[in-house]
C-alpha cells in the first residue's frame, strides 16, 4: 500500500492536523493499517490518530482517507466522539487488564502448611457401624 497526502492543514482551535490522503490497495484497508501508514509517514503515534472515513469507488483501487492527528491521546479522547464499537473494545481491554491484575495479585499457596487428615465421606451412622465392627473383631 502506498499513501499519498493530498491535503494537510493545521487546526489550532482543536489542536490537531487534518489530513486528506489517497491509498492505493487491492482491498479496502482497515483502520489499523491506515493508522500505521500515517504514523510511519508523519512520525506520530498511532494512538493519536482518528480515522474519520475511508471512501472507495466501485472498480477502483484508490481509497480516499480523511483523518485527524492530535498531539496526545488525551486531546484526542477529549474532542473525538467514540463510536459504540470503540467503547466496547476499550471496555474489553479494561476487563482483561483487571483480570490479569487479579491473577497476579493472588497469593500463592504455601506448601509448608500442615497436611490435614483425610476426611471420610461416610455419614455418622455408617461410621458408628464401622467402629462397632472393628470392636467386635478385636
Amino acid at each position: 500500500m502506498e499513501l499519498k497526502i493530498l491535503k494537510q492543514a493545521q487546526n489550532p482551535l482543536f489542536k490537531r492536523q487534518e489530513l486528506l490522503a489517497n491509498v492505493d490497495a487491492k482491498v479496502t484497508p482497515t483502520h489499523n493499517e491506515i493508522k500505521k501508514l500515517i504514523s510511519d509517514k508523519l512520525s506520530t503515534q498511532s494512538e493519536n490518530i482518528k480515522i474519520k472515513n475511508i471512501k472507495g469507488s466501485f472498480g477502483s483501487n484508490t481509497f480516499e482517507i480523511s483523518a485527524n492527528i492530535y498531539d496526545s491521546k488525551q486531546e484526542k479522547d477529549a474532542l473525538e466522539i467514540k463510536k459504540k464499537r470503540e467503547k466496547q473494545e476499550e471496555e474489553k481491554l479494561i476487563e482483561e487488564l483487571k483480570k490479569s491484575q487479579e491473577v497476579a495479585e493472588q497469593p500463592k499457596e504455601e506448601t509448608s502448611q500442615p497436611i490435614e487428615e483425610e476426611k471420610s465421606t461416610e455419614t455418622p451412622a455408617q461410621e458408628e457401624t464401622k467402629l462397632e465392627r472393628e470392636k467386635d473383631e478385636n
